[in-house]
């Protein structure tokens, strides 16, 4: 796992952006096999409640991430398995939610439900900061296709391929993501456009599922999303 931390350290470098002495709490979504983020997070006095579906981290990788980046193991609460849909902590009681490359590998109705979650229990203020990769990931073994080869896939064929216990990505889009969002106060919406992808998709038939989507919307291959709880509550119910 120690090859992992490297990487794990340049997003803990992006998220420190948004960090301010007043954060006291934070929650992640998305643990993976490598903690070097939370445990970042605590050399700056920040508790961490970290969730996974799975219990993949261990006491190498745990040991691998501290030698880059120090922290106390004993401030990072571990909910492997854990439901970030359900977390089990107070209303308004945290200060920032985040993940990296998590989202993408959620379905649609979880990912809604993740953010009710997220809504009610960050404070006023409170900030989200979240990393999506919305490319073809089988683009990085077989240079012969592009980051947006699955969008030609119909529903029911990426079903088979692309949404199994193995292999998941829902293929929601950045004006999707952006939507999701729609109930916090965006800071940011960075979005990365494959320039390889966006000459694909002028040749490429796109799946009925995405024929009303604009091709510069398609050929985003990450976005990067900073938002906050709003001050002042919106009238209607959050994230539905």
């Amino acid at each position: 796992m120690a090859r992992l931390v490297p990487g794990h350290i340049e997003h803990l470098r992006k998220l420190e952006r948004v960090l301010t002495n007043e954060m006291r709490t934070a929650v992640e979504i998305g643990t993976g096999w490598c903690p070097t983020i939370p445990l970042g997070l605590t050399e700056r006095g920040i508790s961490v409640h970290t969730y996974d579906r799975f219990p993949y981290v261990t006491e190498e990788a745990i040991a691998a991430s501290q030698s880059a980046v120090g922290g106390d193991w004993s401030k990072v609460h571990y909910h492997a398995p854990g439901d970030a849909t359900a977390t089990g902590l107070r209303d308004n009681s945290v200060d920032l939610s985040f993940s990296i490359a998590v989202f993408e590998h959620i379905p649609y109705e979880t990912l809604r439900d993740m953010l009710r979650e997220t809504y009610r229990i960050l404070r006023p203020g409170g900030i989200v900061y979240h990393e999506i990769d919305l490319r073809d990931y089988f683009a990085e073994f077989d240079s012969s296709i592009t980051t947006v080869n699955f969008l030609k896939s119909g529903n029911e064929a990426w079903r088979w391929i692309g949404q199994n216990d193995i292999h998941y990505h829902n293929r929601l889009r950045a004006s999707d993501f952006r939507a999701l969002f729609r109930d916090f106060e965006l800071f940011a919406f960075e979005a990365r456009t494959d320039e390889r992808a966006s000459e694909a998709l002028k040749r490429l038939r796109v799946a009925a599922r995405f024929k009303d989507y604009e091709l510069a919307d398609l050929a985003v291959s990450v976005i990067v999303v900073v938002a906050r709880k709003p001050e002042t509550l919106p009238l209607h119910l959050p994230v539905t």
